[in-house]
């Protein structure tokens, strides 16, 4: 029986210390399993923010794309519209730069103040000879009655004559107006723009700008339509045409985004002769 007791006792010591080993070894290998877990997550965490990082740079690389796509397309519709607007005016393209040929033995005239500041010298007028304002009455004269053509002609003479004097510009305006009530608007523009160009401190400035921006208008150029009359507003802000220029522009914004055929001119404030 004694035997057999310590036969029991021993198993129960191996068993007790069997068990224990297994304990441990299954802590390590639960502890192994944690940390397997943990770099797994931490690589799985990685690897998304590396597909997260490349999705939103290929994003950003469609985004940029597409903005100078749609640049290079406001680009080319700016361009054209200027062609558009340069061949109604019937200004040049401009020239090709030549290519410096060596230094030059002349010495380049001092610019004047005017010149160095980019403000353009008003005209000089001469005095009205005493049958110049009759050759203005005729003319206008002319216009009133409905004349255009003979009003015209008038007019253009009496350019011809007296292309430098307190009414040249008047006589100009009168032109450009035969053209837009005949519906000739391309005409027209040139003329309008000449008093702008011409006469830049001349009396008619504003209702040639203003007409500018009518014209425009008639014929679809919505973009240099609004340019003009935002001139008038700017430059004018205090006269009647400043107010039927921002009436005006009210009727012509949405359609710059629809892209349809401008309503009918508002009526003129009256215009002095």
């Amino acid at each position: 029986m004694d035997q057999m007791s310590q036969r029991v006792g021993l198993l129960e010591v191996k068993t007790s210390r069997a068990l224990e080993k297994i304990r441990k070894e299954q802590a390590d290998i639960k502890a192994d399993l944690i940390d397997i877990r943990t770099n797994t997550q931490t690589i799985t965490g990685q690897l998304t923010s590396q597909a997260r990082e490349q999705e939103q740079k290929a994003s950003l690389e469609t985004s940029i794309t597409m903005q100078l796509q749609r640049m290079q397309q406001q680009a080319q519709q700016i361009e054209h519209r200027l062609e558009t607007i340069e061949a109604i005016l019937g200004v040049p393209p401009p020239a090709p730069p030549t290519p410096p040929t060596g230094p030059s033995d002349i010495e380049p005239a001092e610019a004047t103040p005017e010149a160095a500041s980019g403000i353009t010298a008003p005209q000089e007028k001469t005095q009205q000879p005493p049958n110049m304002k009759q050759a203005y009455d005729t003319a206008f004269n002319l216009y009133r009655e409905g004349n255009l053509e003979a009003a015209r002609t008038a007019f253009e003479q009496f350019l011809a004559a007296y292309p430098s004097t307190e009414l040249s510009d008047n006589a100009l305006f009168w032109i450009a107006e035969t053209h837009y009530k005949n519906g000739n608007y391309k005409e027209a523009i040139v003329k309008y723009h000449e008093i702008v160009e011409k006469y830049p401190r001349g009396s008619k400035v504003p209702d040639a700008l203003y007409k500018l921006g009518l014209a425009f208008s008639m014929i679809g150029e919505n973009d240099a339509a609004i340019s003009s009359l935002e001139r008038v507003i700017t430059k004018y802000p205090n006269s009647p045409l400043a107010k039927a220029a921002q009436k005006k522009l009210e009727t012509l914004k949405p359609l710059q985004k629809r892209q349809t055929q401008p309503s009918t001119e508002r009526k003129l404030p009256t215009q002095a002769r």
